[in-house]
Parts: C-alpha cells; sequence; structure tokens
C-alpha cells in the first residue's frame, strides 16, 4: 500500500523504480532466508512494520484530503466504499 501511495504522489522515474525492484529482490531473498532459520522472529518483525505502517501512515491520512490522489489510491486499494 505504502509503494502504491508513494507512486501515485511522486511520479517517480525508471532509475527510482528499478532501484525498489531491487531492493525488494534483496529483501525477499534474506526474508526468506531468515525465515528458514528463525520464523519466530520473521513473524515478530512483520509484527512491527504493521505497527509502523499504522503509526506512520495514519496522520498522513488525515491530512490529505479526500480529493487528492493518496486518499483515492488507498481506499480503492482497499475497496472502501464509504463516503
Amino acid at each position: 500500500m505504502h509503494l502504491l501511495s508513494f507512486l501515485k504522489l511522486y511520479e517517480p522515474g525508471y532509475m527510482m523504480k528499478g532501484l525498489v525492484i531491487a531492493a525488494q529482490g534483496v529483501f525477499y531473498n534474506a526474508f526468506f532466508l531468515a525465515y528458514l532459520t528463525s520464523p519466530r522472529t520473521c513473524h515478530r518483525f512483520v509484527g512491527y512494520l504493521e505497527e509502523e505502517a499504522v503509526i506512520t501512515v495514519s496522520p498522513i491520512y488525515l491530512i490529505y484530503t479526500p480529493s487528492t490522489n493518496y486518499c483515492k489510491v488507498h481506499k480503492s486499494y482497499c475497496r472502501y466504499r464509504g463516503g
């Protein structure tokens, strides 16, 4: 969700998109190896990331008005039907 919002707000170039894809590839492989060695630690890490995401995104969501791209992306991603 955060990546989709960032791409909609800032529309980065091909270089930045390539760097993001490369970073995701490195993280995916590192996390896979870490999960093989310690699943419990990886689950804790994911829980921590989810908490931080809520803490980070909540104030940002309140700052932007409903007419901005961020809210449109967020609502469509979450399939939000309300006003």
